[in-house]
């Protein structure tokens, strides 16, 4: 949806949509760097604002109901956990889900050149 409307220059609505990224899965938060800087070249500062209510309402709510501020994930240390360590087969499932099948077939059967 963020992309959709991007595309369409609707910049602020992008940015609401983009916020979104990091609430879902932490690691996305990485995409909002980009985007962020694009906005700072727009010298669009409402759509940078924009790109932080999610956290920040996802924080409230955490606060007011006595939890564990979501803002401390990206400030702890955790366990490998299920990720593990190895060589090229063992993350290339994680591969399959971050960039779909096709993606992978993209990377892994690359054309040989002509």
């Amino acid at each position: 949806a963020g992309t959709w409307q991007l595309a369409r220059g609707n910049r602020r609505w992008a940015a609401v949509f983009f916020a979104m990224l990091p609430v879902t899965r932490h690691e996305m938060i990485v995409l909002l760097v980009p985007f962020g800087l694009y906005m700072l070249l727009r010298r669009d500062l409402i759509a940078m604002l924009l790109l932080g209510w999610a956290e920040g309402l996802w924080n409230l709510a955490s606060l007011v109901a006595g939890l564990r501020l979501p803002l401390l994930r990206f400030f702890e240390k955790l366990p490998v956990g299920n990720y593990g360590t190895g060589d090229f087969i063992h993350y290339f499932n994680r591969w399959m889900e971050l960039f779909s099948v096709g993606g992978v077939a993209l990377v892994v059967l690359k054309p040989s050149p002509s």
